[in-house]
């Protein structure tokens, strides 16, 4: 976004465009995006999925010239991928805000409801995605988040947002999601979720070029072991350093 532009004063309308222009730029035409994390990542984004705090879907800033996105490693898959959407739209929309902009409880309203629109529209694009509705009901919503890899309660949000739903209907649905039980895990959770890759590259990379152990390059983080292991999306225990019993010693001559 142009540090001209005046972000928080963007419209719903505004938002959907820009995410268009956003899928237009990197190629994605208008179909379903096949893995958000790799897209965000093939940018330099760095993903990490992290056991956050309950209640806290994910989180995202610039450390340096570099941003990051932190999302709940205990999201479903659909859900992991609106949670990736979101941040990445924060990054997008939100990388100027804060310079001289004071974060109050409206602002930050304003700012997370922009970015959900962002990723709903990123994930969903109006233009097409419409054109797979043919019926409201969950079994049909359900058949959407199969194709789509978005939820179906998002779904219903989206289709909320662009109108296709009145009140009435989006309270009916919600009902039947709590009927169903869907609001605690919906069919196709069990999905495995999308694994970062880019913190796992880098090792690699660091490891045949560099002879750089995993310990030594948690090291060199400087993080909490936890986070570094999450990042790379392995077990903590193989940032381990190597136990004395599998080094040989080599004594000097005298």
């Amino acid at each position: 976004i142009d540090h001209d532009v005046d972000v928080l004063s963007l419209d719903g309308e505004e938002i959907e465009q820009i995410a268009n222009r956003t899928r237009k730029t990197l190629g994605l035409g208008l179909g379903p995006i096949s893995d958000v994390t790799l897209m965000v990542e093939n940018l330099s984004v760095v993903v990490v999925n992290y056991p956050l705090p309950e209640g806290m879907d994910g989180l995202s800033a610039y450390y340096g010239e570099r941003p990051f996105i932190v999302v709940s490693s205990e999201a479903s898959y659909a859900r992991s991928r609106m949670n990736v959407a979101h941040e990445f739209g924060h990054l997008v929309l939100h990388g100027a805000v804060g310079d001289g902009v004071e974060m109050d409880f409206e602002t930050f309203k304003l700012v997370e409801s922009q970015a959900w629109r962002f990723a709903g529209a990123l994930l969903l694009p109006a233009e097409s995605f419409l054109k797979d509705v043919y019926s409201t009901s969950l079994d049909a919503l359900l058949l959407l988040k199969e194709k789509w890899g978005v939820s179906v309660a998002a779904i219903i949000r989206r289709l909320d947002t662009l109108g296709i739903l009145d009140r009435e209907q989006v309270k009916y649905l919600n009902i039947q999601l709590r009927q169903r039980q869907w609001s605690k895990a919906e069919p196709g959770d069990d999905k495995p979720r999308e694994l970062a890759r880019l913190f796992n590259r880098t090792a690699e990379y660091l490891g045949s070029r560099e002879n750089l152990r995993l310990d030594q390059l948690a090291e060199e983080f400087r993080l909490p072991s936890s986070f570094v292991a999450s990042g790379l999306e392995v077990d903590p225990e193989a940032l381990n350093p190597p136990s004395s019993e599998n080094v040989v010693q080599f004594r000097p001559r005298k």
